[in-house]
């Protein structure tokens, strides 16, 4: 009963695992990036409306960029296979400037540097494309703001909103598996000591100056710290209905009680704007009109090409020979550990009196799975699926590559733990294949 236990335990882990992501904020992390200090090897000053302005290389924002990112992976304990990039789609303030046209304004940049964060931003999406990241957006009317809610809300497992936008804490929910992470900081409120669920709330009622949300006219900071300790989070939660429900005049009995309630009725439709500013809308996220686009990455080999910073998730192929069989053992050992899951392909032939067999039966195009003998196999491991061995068995054999017995290729097989949660190209045919050839 107890190693019974110790497996349960171990497949939960691994499947924990397995569900564990990073959903990333990509502009955030770019404009960070891009914006930080000053490039002195390949930054230049341009004239933009009369002023000179400093305009960073795509280069440094993207180093910088990158760095944010692997330290970010390393504190989560996770891999690019488990980091899903959320891009900002074309037209994503549309429907919000609708709402407000002063939204988000006065943030003018020069052109160079949209220039320079485009192509910050597709050197990073690249370069953890190649090595299993994916890429999620949609177009019109939604920000990544948006998409990161909707993800964190319906996707399974450990969702982790990554990033440098102070509004988007308003996610966190530990109870259902839902965390920020900001500037190496996990789950904190920058808006003050309160429940993450009334961020939303709080900017409706103090604004937000670098989304250009108003909040109502002279309830700034202040103002809502003495509301949160004259009501608690009970007072919170009464605010959230009325602005919901568009009620705020029934506030108009508690104004003896904290005189900063009129400035919020004064300016009731203020309020009621700046929530539809600032709240996430979930709703309005992969729709039938407007689907999410998906860019899905593939952990290519590893190549001088590939990030130095990434060098360790990417591919790498390996032929195990008896030459070198006890070495691969000792690697793989420590790696398949490591491994949330497996995958299994095999390559099969059969002998002719199997082929005759189908023949004499009218089946030539069918497969004799039981008289099937195994050829070659190939395993793909490692925290980011970054390791594929492949076996021969029955192969041409080269020099300093001789075939593996049976036996070696069974001991290699049983390095994965049962617990591990496995993948099999065609379970039917191979699984099968492998009982019959041996015992496995």
């Amino acid at each position: 009963m107890e190693h019974d236990a110790v497996a349960v335990a171990r497949l939960n882990q691994g499947i924990q695992n397995q569900m564990k992501r990073a959903i990333v904020d990509l502009s955030s992390i770019i404009w960070t990036a891009l914006l930080a200090s000053k490039d002195k090897e390949f930054g230049r000053m341009v004239d933009y409306e009369g002023k000179e302005v400093f305009i960073n290389s795509a280069r440094y924002g993207y180093a910088n960029a990158m760095n944010s990112m692997v330290t970010m992976m390393d504190a989560l304990r996770i891999t690019p296979r488990q980091v899903l990039i959320v891009m900002e789609g074309k037209n994503s303030k549309q429907d919000r400037l609708n709402i407000h046209p002063n939204y988000k304004a006065g943030r003018p940049k020069a052109p160079e540097q949209y220039e320079q964060f485009n192509i910050a931003k597709e050197m990073l999406m690249q370069a953890f494309l190649d090595v299993g990241a994916n890429v999620v957006w949609q177009d019109g009317g939604v920000e990544a703001d948006d998409v990161v809610g909707y993800l964190c809300k319906h996707l399974k497992g450990h969702r982790i909103a990554v990033s440098g936008d102070k509004d988007i804490a308003v996610l966190v929910d530990i109870e259902n598996g839902v965390e920020h992470y900001r500037k190496g900081v996990m789950n904190e409120n920058p808006f003050g000591e309160f429940p993450h669920h009334y961020i939303t709330t709080a900017i409706a009622l103090m604004g937000d100056s670098g989304d250009k949300i108003p909040g109502a006219k002279g309830f700034g900071e202040k103002a809502f710290e003495m509301l949160t300790l004259a009501y608690g989070v009970d007072g919170l939660e009464l605010m959230e209905g009325l602005i919901k429900d568009k009620n705020l005049q029934a506030l108009d009995e508690d104004v003896g009680t904290l005189r900063e309630l009129q400035k919020i009725i004064d300016d009731q439709a203020g309020v009621y704007m700046s929530y539809e500013l600032g709240r996430l809308r979930t709703e309005k996220v992969n729709t039938m009109q407007r689907p999410l686009q998906w860019r899905a990455g593939m952990v290519k080999l590893r190549t001088d090409a590939t990030d130095f910073n990434l060098r360790k998730y990417a591919g790498v192929n390996r032929i195990l020979s008896a030459e070198n069989y006890d070495e691969g053992m000792a690697f793989a050992k420590k790696h398949i550990e490591m491994s949330p899951c497996v995958s299994l392909d095999i390559e099969t032939s059969t002998p002719e009196a199997s082929d005759e067999w189908l023949a004499s039966r009218g089946k030539e195009d069918r497969v004799d799975v039981f008289g099937s003998e195994l050829t070659s196999l190939q395993l793909t491991f490692g925290s980011n699926a970054q390791f594929s061995f492949y076996l021969p068995h029955k192969n041409v054999e080269t020099e300093g590559c001789t075939n593996l017995t049976l036996e070696q290729v069974y001991d290699f097989i049983r390095l994965v733990p049962r617990t591990k949660l496995n993948f099999v190209q065609n379970a039917a045919f191979e699984l099968s294949v492998l009982k019959v050839t041996g015992d496995i």
